[in-house]
């Protein structure tokens, strides 16, 4: 089904001809039967010969109510201009083709009503104004159809137009965006008694059944579908394209209402800044900072323009920012439309190219968009992102109703964990990191410190969740081992090219483990100097099982350390160990006889009683010799 907004201004007879074309009075309320005038948003359908249908959204006219007609402008597919015969183009004309080339709508038939009320000569005038009217905009070649509501005159003519008009809609283009994900932004939203609440909305993206469950965004609630009307008659199911009313439970009457988004897409978000791209109409761009009305979808709300490249007199496009008052639903790729408030008039219309932008500073932002406004593509949003999270492109991928493959999108970008990388960004955090390792005084650096410094270099690019880049940076740290970038001497990093780096580190990690093979090793730091064994990678030969580390600065070569622990133990079992005995018996200073026995104590190997120890809980687990030199390492570094 084809949406096709009746647009024009006041009293033109935009309803009236809705009647005679389809039987169905849009004008809903009483108060616009009683003062002839449309008001709100009305609606009409039409079935054609082939099968389908137009479904009409009857626009208010008059320039105060605009707030109305851009409800039903933002989810229309199609354009009915009425322009009466007896009048001519007025004010609201002019703003209503605005409107029409804001929102991007190509297809239109042009009707010139109460031609009953006009002559030949005066018709044929009218006809080539209009004509002329249109001529350079993007409805340049409509069909202009005059025609009489009152005699029926021309009817026949403006079906065939909308018939040729729904054609074009429906195959002019490839997939539906956002294919299999449904999204309906409600319109109208009330009460009906004995079934609850009511949405009714353009459909869009995707079909709906009964028992569907959808997200009401903005908001945390969840619907279901229990019910639903196409044209007042009840369906199962429906396809994406056409009006449809919803029963839906699940949420109270405060949480539904016109401006939300009912979808299962994880692309349409709630949003209060967004990244677009403006094309602006003469003479708006010579106000660098602009506050005005954002019409998106059946929402709208106050919004802050900030541009991110200064627009110029030849060049109206350009991206800017949105800082909207409150929260709305936003999407990639959608169109919207920005309207000044005083005086008012149309602004211009645009497309999100990022429905939740990172806080970046703006220079960053114009650093990385070129003057010229880019496409809302999953290529544009990887490349000025430089680093963002699969969730956020898959879900702008569901959008599209496009994979998410992004070999398939945009060649040289990569995956890190749960991030996706631009092209060359991967590599230039390598360089980064193989630098750092470089620079350091001992050639190495330890794997915290890489991945601290590779997070840390993500969230600055890309303004990324601080655990999706420390999931990155493992991602990618690991990656560069696989790839021989580096190596790993436990949880030291070395430059793999640096073969006598390595070599020289697990020299000096040899020379230190020797000093600490004694019942009174030496200050852990001063020794490790001395061995020339970096101080920040100790916790390599702790992790490998060379070193037990019993206190900050104070560690035991592992063999010396598994003499003193199986003594312990045997004391404790004859219910001998005390500090000063254990000191005696081991030939060691209180200082490291002490160290020790609080060491295993924490270990759960032995338990104190006094001032003695006795047997832990985990002493039966005690390995043995051979399975301690499994354990660690003995013998070599792991």
């Amino acid at each position: 089904m084809t949406v096709v907004g009746t647009i024009g201004h006041v009293d033109h007879g935009k309803t009236v001809l809705l009647r005679a074309l389809t039987g169905i009075d849009a004008d809903r309320l009483p108060e616009e039967r009683r003062r002839g005038i449309t008001i709100d948003v009305g609606y009409a359908h039409l079935a054609l010969d082939d099968g389908g249908s137009l479904d009409f959204v009857d626009l208010p006219g008059h320039h105060d109510l605009a707030g109305n007609l851009l409800v039903g402008a933002g989810e229309m597919d199609a354009a009915l201009l009425v322009i009466a015969g007896d009048s001519g183009p007025e004010a609201q004309t002019f703003e209503h083709l605005d409107v029409l080339s804001a929102l991007d709508i190509r297809h239109c038939v042009a009707a010139v009503t109460k031609l009953d009320l006009v002559d030949a000569g005066r018709r044929r005038l009218l006809l080539n104004e209009i004509g002329e009217l249109l001529a350079g905009t993007a409805l340049e070649g409509a069909a202009l159809v005059g025609v009489s509501a009152r005699t029926g005159d021309g009817l026949a003519e403006l079906r065939a137009a909308l018939v040729g008009i729904d054609h074009a809609v429906r195959h002019g283009s490839t997939a539906s965006a956002g294919a299999g994900h449904a999204r309906l932004a409600v319109d109208r939203a009330f009460g009906v008694r004995g079934h609850g609440l009511v949405a009714t909305g353009t459909l869009r993206g995707g079909g709906l059944a009964l028992g569907d469950e959808l997200r009401i965004v903005p908001g945390k609630g969840r619907v279901r579908v229990r019910g639903m009307q196409v044209h007042g008659l009840d369906v199962d199911s429906t396809a994406s394209g056409g009006r449809v009313a919803v029963n839906v439970a699940g949420i109270g009457a405060a949480d539904l209402r016109r401006g939300v988004v009912m979808t299962h897409n994880p692309g349409v978000v709630a949003t209060e800044r967004l990244l677009v791209t403006v094309d602006l109409v003469p003479d708006a761009y010579r106000r660098s900072r602009l506050t005005a009305t954002l019409h998106i979808g059946t929402d709208h709300a106050s919004a802050a323009l900030r541009w991110i490249h200064e627009p110029t007199a030849h060049t109206r496009r350009r991206t800017a920012l949105l800082d909207v008052e409150r929260p709305v639903a936003a999407a990639l790729g959608d169109r919207f439309l920005l309207r000044l408030p005083s005086p008012p008039r149309v602004l211009g219309g645009g497309t999100v190219l990022d429905p939740s932008p990172p806080r970046l500073r703006t220079r960053q932002l114009r650093e990385r968009l070129p003057p010229a406004a880019p496409d809302p593509t999953l290529a544009t949003l990887v490349r000025y992102r430089l680093a963002l999270p699969a969730v956020e492109l898959a879900g702008a991928a569901a959008v599209l109703g496009t994979s998410s493959r992004t070999e398939a999108l945009l060649p040289g970008a990569a995956s890190a964990g749960p991030l996706v990388l631009a092209p060359g960004i991967e590599s230039d955090l390598a360089a980064e990191a193989l630098a750092r390792v470089s620079a350091a005084p001992t050639g190495t650096v330890t794997l915290p410190e890489l991945r601290t410094l590779l997070a840390a270099r993500l969230g600055r690019i890309g303004a990324i969740p601080r655990a999706d880049a420390e999931a990155a940076a493992h991602a990618l740290v690991e990656r560069m081992v696989r790839d021989e970038m580096v190596a790993l001497r436990g949880s030291v990093v070395v430059d793999a090219a640096g073969s006598d780096v390595a070599a020289r580190l697990d020299e000096a990690g040899g020379r230190l483990v020797a000093a600490l093979d004694t019942v009174r090793p030496p200050a852990l730091g001063d020794t490790a100097d001395t061995a020339g064994y970096p101080r920040e990678a100790l916790g390599a030969l702790v992790d490998a099982g060379r070193l037990v580390r019993v206190a900050p600065d104070l560690a035991f070569a592992a063999t010396a350390y598994r003499r003193l622990e199986g003594q312990a133990l045997e004391m404790a079992a004859r219910g001998e160990l005390s500090a000063a005995a254990f000191r005696d018996a081991a030939g060691t200073s209180r200082r490291h006889a002490v160290a020790v026995l609080d060491h295993m104590t924490l270990g759960g190997l032995l338990r104190r009683r006094g001032n003695d120890h006795e047997p832990g809980p985990r002493a039966s687990a005690r390995p043995t010799d051979g399975e301690r030199g499994a354990v660690f390492g003995h013998g070599g570094s792991r």
